[in-house]
């Protein structure tokens, strides 16, 4: 294994133009996942500002308007996937 920074996948091991993992880029993740927990909980118990569309919003236009935002988030990672892993870049 390299001793560089970061972590390359063995299935892109040949890429000599990937660098690997960004260095804090777990422990960024786990502190967004604190952040949103705390915000989270603290909506749901103490504000409730997140509650008050229930009331003007069916599930039968909640439901469309999540999957075109799920369909929306996949094609997006899709692009960003491919643009990373899909060319390789002469040095």
């Amino acid at each position: 294994m390299k001793s560089d920074k970061g972590h390359l996948r063995k299935s892109h091991q040949h890429r000599g133009d990937l660098t690997g993992e960004y260095a804090f880029g777990d422990m960024g993740q786990l502190i967004l996942l604190v952040i949103f927990l705390i915000v989270w909980i603290a909506d749901s118990f103490a504000f409730k500002y997140s509650t008050f569309l229930t009331q003007y919003l069916s599930n039968y236009m909640r439901v469309p308007i999540a999957l075109i935002v799920l369909v929306i988030s996949g094609l997006l990672a899709w692009a960003g996937l491919k643009i990373v892993f899909g060319e390789t870049r002469e040095e």
